[in-house]
C-alpha cells in the first residue's frame, strides 16, 4: 500500500507541474482539434491494453465494486470515450486492434497473426518508429515472428501453457525477453514488464510506439503483491473462490496504470500521447456493481457487456467523446499521429474527430465450430445480429436497444418504425463489411 500511495502521489505532482506549462487545445466541442507540438513533431505512442477491463468496472464509468483513483483521474485530466467496442474474448480484439481489420477478413484461428498481415507496429517502424512490446502478446512467438511482426524489443509472457504458464501467470513468470527465456522467480510479471520498458524508453533515439499490454486482471485468480497472501503464494492450481482476489488485482493494475502515468510525465516524454482501452468484457465469474445494477461480466459472448470497453487517451486535452469508436480504429490513428501513410482497406477510421455512425463485428471463438459464430452490426443505441449467425441462438435476426436494454432481455419488433429503418440500416452495413 505504501508504493500505492506514493505512485499515486508521484502522478498528482507530475500532472501539476505538466499542467502549469501546457495549454489543452481540446474540447468537448471541437473535437477534431490536436495539440500544436502535436503538428510539430512525430509523438511517441504508448498503447495500453488491459485484459479483462470490462467497461463496468472503473469508478468513473459508474463502477461501485472497485477503487480505481488511477484511471479515474487519467480519465478526468485526459479524453475518455463513452462508446468503445472491442471484440468479445482477447485473441480477436487484439488481432482486429493490431491489423485494423475486421476478424472475417483475416482471423485464421486463436493466437494466430497471419504471416502475410501489415501491423500497426511493422508500418510504424518501415516509418521511423522504434517498436517496442512488454506483457501479453499471445501471438506467434518464435522470436522471427515477432520480429517480423513489427517489434524490435519485446519482454513477453511465454505463450500460454496450462501446465507449465498458467500457474506461473503473475508470480515468478516465465518470461521471453529479446529471446531469452528465463524464470522471474521472486518477481511479478507486471514489474518485469515495466522495468524493461523503462529501460527501452530512457535509451531509445527518436519516437517510439510501444503496446503495453497487461496481463491484468485476467484469470488466474491471485493475491498482487499488495495482498499480505503475496508473500505465501505457492502458484496452487486457482479455484473458483480465488475471485476473492479480483481486488487485488483491479488494485495493482491501477498502481501499473499510476507507475507507467508518473513515468511517462518526465519532461523528455512530454511528447508522448498514451492510449489506454480494454480488450474485452470482464470474465463470467465475475459479479460487478455498475449504476446500480448487478452487472455479470459477458466475455466471450458478443454482447453489450462482452463488448463495451473503457477508452482514455491522454496527452491530447481533456474531455468526453461519444464517437462511436472499434478497435479497428486504431491502426489509423497511430498513422495520423505518426504523419504515416494510412494503408489501403483498412476498417477503421479514426479515433479524433470519429465521424463512424455504425460498426461491424465478426466474433468466432477459440473453436473453428461455427455454432458461436457471431455476425452483428451496432450503433451507439442499437445492435441486429445476424439471420444466420448468432450465439445465443435465440438472438438470430434479432434486434435491441442496448443503450438502455444492457443485457438484451427483449428484442424489438421489425415490423413497425422507426424500428424497420433502423435495422435495415444497420443489416446493409453488415453486408458491406461481411
Amino acid at each position: 500500500m505504501k508504493h500505492y500511495l506514493e505512485g499515486i502521489f508521484l502522478f498528482i505532482f507530475l500532472l501539476l507541474i505538466i499542467s502549469c506549462n501546457q495549454k489543452s487545445s481540446y474540447s468537448p466541442n471541437n473535437g477534431n482539434e490536436e495539440s500544436e507540438e502535436l503538428l510539430k513533431t512525430r509523438p511517441n505512442i504508448v498503447f495500453v491494453l488491459i485484459d479483462d477491463l470490462g467497461f463496468e468496472l472503473p469508478s468513473y464509468t459508474g463502477g461501485q465494486s472497485y477503487s480505481t483513483p488511477t484511471i479515474d483521474s487519467l480519465a478526468s485530466v485526459g479524453r475518455s470515450y463513452n462508446y468503445c467496442f472491442a471484440n468479445a474474448l482477447c485473441s480477436p480484439s487484439r488481432l482486429e486492434a493490431m491489423t485494423g481489420k475486421y476478424n472475417n477478413r483475416n482471423y485464421q484461428g486463436w493466437g494466430i497473426l497471419p504471416e502475410n498481415e501489415l501491423t500497426i507496429q511493422s508500418h510504424l517502424r518501415s516509418y521511423g518508429y522504434k517498436t517496442c512490446m512488454v506483457g501479453k502478446y499471445q501471438f506467434n512467438q518464435t522470436h522471427q515472428q515477432i520480429v517480423n511482426s513489427g517489434f524490435s524489443n519485446y519482454c513477453i509472457l511465454e505463450h500460454y501453457n496450462e501446465q507449465e504458464t498458467k500457474p506461473k501467470y503473475y508470480k515468478n513468470p516465465i518470461i521471453i525477453a529479446d529471446s531469452i527465456k528465463a524464470t522471474r522467480t521472486g518477481e511479478y510479471s507486471e514489474d518485469v514488464y515495466f522495468n524493461y520498458f523503462k529501460n527501452f524508453a530512457d535509451t531509445v533515439k527518436g519516437p517510439f510506439y510501444c503496446y503495453y499490454s497487461m496481463q491484468l486482471i485476467h484469470e488466474p485468480f491471485t493475491p498482487s503483491p499488495f495482498h499480505p497472501n503475496y508473500s505465501n503464494w505457492t502458484n496452487r492450481k486457482p479455484e473458483i473462490g480465488d475471485t476473492i482476489y479480483m481486488p487485488s488485482m483491479m488494485q495493482y493494475m491501477d498502481y501499473c496504470l499510476s507507475r507507467l502515468s508518473g513515468f511517462l510525465s518526465q519532461p523528455k516524454f512530454r511528447n508522448t500521447i498514451i492510449v489506454i482501452a480494454g480488450d474485452n468484457g470482464n470474465t463470467n465469474k465475475m459479479w460487478s456493481k455498475w449504476r446500480g445494477l448487478d452487472v455479470k461480466g459477458e466475455k466471450g459472448t458478443a454482447s453489450y457487456f462482452g463488448m463495451h470497453v473503457p477508452l482514455i487517451i491522454n496527452g491530447l486535452g481533456r474531455g468526453v467523446d461519444n464517437s462511436l469508436i472499434d478497435l479497428t480504429d486504431f491502426f489509423p490513428q497511430f498513422c495520423m499521429w505518426a504523419k504515416a501513410p494510412i494503408p489501403a482497406r483498412l476498417d477503421g477510421t479514426r479515433l479524433i474527430a470519429n465521424n463512424r455512425l455504425q460498426a461491424f463485428n465478426y466474433f468466432r471463438p477459440q473453436s473453428p465450430d461455427s455454432v458461436k459464430l457471431t455476425v452483428m452490426a451496432f450503433d451507439r443505441n442499437y445492435v441486429k445480429y445476424d439471420s444466420l449467425n448468432a450465439w445465443p441462438a435465440y438472438r438470430k435476426n434479432s434486434f435491441y436497444q442496448w443503450s438502455a436494454d444492457y443485457f438484451l432481455n427483449t428484442a424489438l419488433p421489425l415490423n413497425i418504425e422507426p424500428n424497420r429503418s433502423i435495422a435495415n440500416n444497420l443489416n446493409n452495413y453488415m453486408k458491406v463489411k461481411n
